[in-house]
């Protein structure tokens, strides 16, 4: 369970950083909508899917913070084949770098 109030207030990322409310309110409003998270009252969050079975790769394609390929035909142009194959390979490459899952992503031997 995470508190909003604790996730906006706490130095989490590199012990320095936080994330701002104004960046929090869609970034919340997404993980609702993609049941991953779950509000359960006074400002918390639990988790709304097992997490064991969601990988960064999933997370990062609900986002869309991968480049979309148009439904073009990539023979079209020489400059969009290369652009084609260099995004398609991209996109390869980084599904199988994403494959961990949100449960792995969050585990820690020191408890909270």
């Amino acid at each position: 369970m995470v508190q909003e109030n604790r996730l906006l207030q706490t130095p989490w990322l590199f012990g320095r950083h936080c994330i701002s409310s104004d960046e929090w309110i869609p970034l919340r409003n997404q993980l609702l909508d993609l049941g991953l998270l779950r509000a359960s009252g006074n400002g918390r969050y639990i988790p709304g899917r097992d997490f064991h079975h969601y990988t960064l790769w999933q997370l990062a394609q609900a986002l869309h913070l991968f480049p979309q390929l148009a439904d073009r035909q990539p023979t079209e142009t020489p400059w969009y084949q290369r652009y084609h194959h260099i995004v398609e390979q991209r996109l390869q490459d980084d599904s199988h770098a994403l494959q961990t899952t949100l449960a792995e992503l969050f585990e820690t031997d020191t408890p909270e």
